[in-house]
């Protein structure tokens, strides 16, 4: 079993240091600048990536993942929305990037 810290990101008043000596091995954390539907750019989840990864932790889980109204409801758009998701190429064994 992994010990994982919910991180907000930069602006977290608890560091990524705190989770690590509080004995966190992995972080629970999200691209909460990204607004819902957009695809994160790939750019950014590795920058994020590698600031966790900076203070000797992983990014363990990737929360809330913000599902439009849109695509919930397959209101008009649906289909565009869906397909907007990430290409399948962007990711390595586990789902990993990078």
């Amino acid at each position: 079993m992994e010990q994982t810290w919910r991180w907000i990101g930069p602006g977290d008043r608890i560091t990524l240091r705190d989770a690590k000596e509080a004995g966190a091995e992995g972080i629970v954390t999200a691209l909460n600048e990204v607004p819902a539907g957009e695809v994160w750019p790939v750019e950014l989840i590795l920058k994020h990536k590698a600031e966790i990864e900076a203070e000797g932790l992983r990014w363990s889980v990737v929360e809330s993942l913000d599902v439009t109204e849109r695509i919930k409801m397959r209101a008009p758009g649906y289909p565009a929305a869906r397909a907007r998701r990430a290409p399948r190429s962007h990711t390595h064994g586990r789902g990993e990037i990078g």
